[in-house]
């Protein structure tokens, strides 16, 4: 706008200065009889108010200049907040502990419900062997599934596929081998929030079984719906019935 205020007064000005040297040459323009003072009138006033026009625009792009770094600046003390909080829900998110195995609701599955989901068991005889079928000890079997990084030992029926009982476990079938699955006692409820499992929940049981090495160190939590044998209390225990 500046610009167009400033050509206007460079007109104008111009003009002036012709009028007063040669006021004929605006007789097109101006009726009646022409005169200097008139030229001197009429260009005076339109040069000084494009003057003005010029001058005020020009003082509103100064001020718009000059305030641009403030919101600059402000940009970037805001910044650090925004990093603060993208850390913030980064670590939140890292705390948060995902579900891995609903064990109260594969708990009601059929065996053949888990292979589709999970794809095929991890366990070397998912199947009941021949032996166990000529010796009449196949009324129950066990298969094996991973996913990211957990592992459920599901004890089920063979007869009718029913689920009987579920070991939940941190790591690969193979880990538990080796203790690098084993998880620390204060890590007990990491693992029950993995496995959608609460102490409240009275549809199921469940106890954690600590190693022979150490008590402080579980291999898993085992679920059932019905009570342990010889199990006192509800929910907690280390796989023995004085706890």
């Amino acid at each position: 706008m500046d610009n167009l205020f400033l050509i206007l007064f460079l007109v104008s000005f111009f003009a002036l200065i012709v009028g007063l040297v040669k006021p004929v040459t605006f007789s097109r323009f101006i009726k009646g009889e022409i005169t200097r003072k008139k030229i001197a009138i009429f260009f005076g006033i339109v040069t000084v108010v494009f003057f003005i026009l010029l001058g005020v625009t020009t003082d509103t792009d100064n001020q718009n200049i000059k305030t641009q770094p403030v919101v600059q600046q402000n940009n970037d003390e805001e910044q650090p907040q925004t990093e603060s909080n993208e850390l913030t829900d980064n670590k939140e998110k890292t705390e948060s502990v995902t579900t891995t195995f609903d064990v109260p609701v594969l708990l009601n599955k059929n065996i053949s419900y888990f292979a589709p989901v999970f794809g095929k068991p991890v366990n070397e005889n998912p199947e009941p062997t021949q032996i166990a079928i000529e010796t009449g000890t196949d009324d129950t079997w066990v298969k094996v599934f991973e996913k990211d990084n957990y592992t459920i030992s599901l004890t089920y029926n063979t007869s009718n596929g029913e689920i009987t009982r579920i070991f939940l476990s941190k790591g690969t079938y193979r880990d538990k081998f080796t203790g690098d699955s084993w998880i620390k006692k204060r890590e007990a409820n990491s693992l029950l929030k993995n496995g959608n499992l609460s102490k409240s929940d009275n549809d199921y049981y469940f106890r954690f079984f600590w190693t022979a090495q150490d008590q402080n160190l579980y291999t898993g939590v085992d679920v059932q719906k019905e009570p342990f044998v010889g199990f006192k209390g509800n929910k907690l225990c280390n796989g023995y019935p004085e706890c």
